[in-house]
């Protein structure tokens, strides 16, 4: 049995029994492997003490987004949305992204220990995520993904959403998702309680997927506020609540 190591990954392939490497082409920074999970484009996804990194087959790609350099688990949904992946950390608990890893989102409401060891999601209905800690066991969350949302192929939503942000109420920032079927300019604006714009996070041309943006409200009072999205003729209103 042979084996070579590629940038602390060795990858084999079975022939009849025996085993021989399959060469991945190097990449210079991958180190401190945790945990490796291939989703159904045959793509490779690594969690690594410096990072999350993907490979599609010819390149190796850092994933950015994660407050966090330690990942030490990721799952992917193969069944519903090869798109959709969960990336535990060492220190800052669970994220998702629903666009191959390119925006990310915490996904911690309830989760008291955010010390990730490992993370397993079940192929079967209700999809229920699994979350094994540091000291304080396992933890487990049912996962609510509605296939009529997204083309299950592309990976991109079939439809305008704008999400309730995560967390809420919360103190200095939030996390605010919106989905796009197809390119618009998409325009994210704050308000007060009695309709005065406070804030504008997004104001540009995006193409069609899945996204996150934080709003940092350090310098906003207490209260009630308003977010709305628009983008070409779909509009929508949320309310959140800022407590100091």
């Amino acid at each position: 049995m042979g084996k070579k190591q590629i940038g602390q990954i060795f990858q084999y392939f079975n022939v009849w029994g025996s085993w021989s490497s399959k060469e991945i082409t190097p990449v210079e920074g991958i180190g401190g492997v945790q945990d490796i999970e291939v989703n159904s484009d045959s793509k490779v996804y690594v969690a690594a003490s410096d990072g999350l990194w993907k490979w599609d087959g010819s390149d190796w790609t850092g994933l950015t987004g994660i407050p966090s350099n330690s990942i030490t688990a990721v799952a992917i949904d193969k069944s519903t949305n090869p798109g959709i992946l969960y990336a535990g950390t060492g220190e800052h608990g669970v994220f998702v992204s629903e666009d191959g890893g390119n925006t990310w989102a915490e996904f911690n409401d309830g989760l008291e220990n955010l010390s990730i060891n490992i993370l397993a999601l079940s192929d079967s209905e209700p999809k229920t995520i699994y979350a094994g800690t540091a000291g304080e066991g396992i933890w487990s969350r049912e996962v609510i993904i509605s296939t009529e949302s997204y083309d299950v192929v592309k990976g991109i939503p079939l439809k305008f959403k704008l999400k309730q942000n995560y967390p809420n109420p919360f103190n200095l920032t939030t996390i605010i998702s919106y989905e796009l079927p197809n390119s618009s300019f998409v325009r994210l604006s704050i308000y007060n309680f009695i309709g005065r714009l406070v804030d504008t996070i997004v104001n540009e041309q995006k193409n069609a997927g899945s996204y996150t943006v934080r709003w940092n409200a350090e310098n906003i009072s207490s209260g009630i506020y308003f977010y709305r999205i628009d983008a070409g003729e779909f509009s929508c209103v949320k309310k959140c609540l800022v407590i100091k």
